[in-house]
């Protein structure tokens, strides 16, 4: 039972780093495309499920940057809490898509149509929060033994933090815009920059981990 409780997995140092990094990359941009793709939801008034993923996925990534600005064992709990969360909206997402096209106990057999699979949106879409938040849960798992995580590896250590909270700055301040009619633009170009700035902070990490390993 002990074995079955904690499997002896260690993450460590950049690793964990790099998989914190990516998973809040996943996020920001699954928030683009359920942002834009639920639309007409929304267009159509009153409440429904579409606005779920809206709403829950900045705590997620909430949870995320707490993760990285201060890991500890309050982060670590909050992060594993927000990332099965997302693991269940993933879950629950893909029922309803099918649901919206027309999968249920009546019309069993339209679960094996092709057109179903194929339609727009595609009920598989909601399932990448399922994967983001299993990723994310891996990267959380004990951080609380590693609260140098984003400093390990690097020479110079704290230099990695400028640039993700930059990239919290934006991608935060444009969630914030992103709600507001009138500044809906600017918050989608906000959110899109930090999209693209953490994929750089990401890639120069890996890129030095390689190169620290030549």
């Amino acid at each position: 039972m002990r074995r079955l409780l904690d499997p002896g997995l260690r993450l460590t140092g950049r690793p964990r780093r790099q998989l914190l990094l990516l998973t809040t990359l996943f996020f920001t941009i699954l928030f683009l495309e359920v942002f834009l793709g639920h639309q007409p939801s929304f267009r159509a008034g009153g409440l429904s499920f579409a606005l779920l993923p809206v709403v829950l996925t900045p705590l997620a990534l909430a949870a995320l940057a707490w993760a990285q600005l201060s890991p500890g064992r309050g982060a670590e709990l909050a992060l594993e809490a927000a990332m099965m969360v997302m693991v269940l909206l993933g879950g629950a997402g893909f029922v309803f898509h099918l649901q919206a096209h027309g999968v249920g106990w009546s019309h069993p057999g339209r679960l094996f149509r092709a057109d179903t699979w194929a339609a727009d949106p595609a009920p598989t879409v909601p399932l990448s929060f399922s994967l983001a938040g299993l990723v994310g849960a891996l990267a959380g798992y004990r951080l609380r033994d590693d609260p140098g995580c984003m400093s390990a590896g690097l020479a110079a250590p704290g230099i990695l933090l400028w640039p993700v909270r930059l990239a919290f700055a934006a991608l935060f301040g444009g969630l914030a815009l992103s709600v507001v009619p009138a500044t809906g633009g600017a918050g989608l170009t906000l959110l899109l920059g930090a999209a693209l700035l953490q994929t750089g902070i990401a890639g120069a990490d890996v890129a030095a981990g390689l190169g620290a390993r030549a």
